[in-house]
C-alpha cells in the first residue's frame, strides 16, 4: 500500500498510522477452495470448508497487507464465516451488526480498536480499492 508516488490517500494513511505499531489478522472460516491466505501461508485454502487468513501489519507509518497468518502473531483478530466476510466486504452487512449478531468475533487486544480508531479508519479507506476489485465465489449462494 503506498508504492510509487505518494498521493493524498497514501499521505493520510502514513499520518494516521505514524504512531501505531500493531498487527490485525482476519480469519475466514468455510471459504471455498483456492482463495489466498491458506492456513500454512501457501496462499491456498485447504479445500471446501477451509480457513483462510490474511493480516495487515502497521508499523509507524508503514502498512503491509499479506496473505497467511501474521508471522509475529496478532494484536487484534477478526473471525467470520465466508458468507459474513463477503457480505461485510460488499457493503451488504455492517461489521457492527455482524458483531452484535455473533457472526463477527473479535479477539486479542480489543481495546486497541478504540485507541487506534483513526488508524483503523485510514487502513479501511486504503483497502477500498482491494474490496472493489475482489470477487466472492459462491457468495451469491450463501445466506448472508
Amino acid at each position: 500500500m503506498g508504492r510509487g508516488r505518494q498521493g493524498p490517500a497514501d499521505t493520510a494513511l502514513k499520518e494516521a498510522t505514524a504512531d501505531v505499531a500493531l498487527t490485525l489478522e482476519q480469519v475466514v472460516t468455510g471459504a471455498p477452495a483456492g482463495l489466498p491466505g491458506g492456513p500454512d501461508g501457501s496462499g491456498e485454502a485447504g479445500g471446501a470448508g477451509g480457513d483462510v487468513r490474511w493480516h495487515v501489519a502497521v508499523d509507524h507509518g508503514s502498512v503491509a497487507l499479506a496473505a497467511g497468518p501474521a508471522p509475529q502473531g496478532f494484536d487484534v483478530r477478526f473471525t467470520t464465516d465466508y458468507a459474513t466476510a463477503a457480505a461485510i466486504a460488499q457493503g451488504l452487512l455492517g461489521a457492527q451488526q455482524a458483531f452484535a449478531e455473533g457472526r463477527l468475533r473479535v479477539g486479542g487486544d480489543v481495546t486497541a480498536l478504540g485507541r487506534h480508531h483513526r488508524a483503523f479508519a485510514a487502513v479501511d479507506d486504503a483497502l477500498a480499492g482491494v474490496r472493489a476489485a475482489t470477487t466472492f465465489p459462491d457468495a451469491a449462494a450463501s445466506d448472508a
